[in-house]
């Protein structure tokens, strides 16, 4: 999953499946169903000061 549209070519070309989102503004449900059909979830993300304290 990834919140910007120009990360989709580089997660495409890992085989993977690019999913636009967000991890802090997106609801449980719209979450939820952005991960149905995957077999896995892969979290890396690291933007000090972006997140919810």
């Amino acid at each position: 999953m990834h919140r910007d549209p120009q990360q989709a070519e580089t997660i495409a070309a890992n085989r993977a499946t690019p999913v636009a989102g967000d991890l802090i503004a997106d609801s449980v449900e719209e979450l939820a169903g952005k991960l149905v059909g995957h077999d896995a979830v892969v979290f890396s993300a690291g933007a000090p000061g972006t997140g919810r304290t």
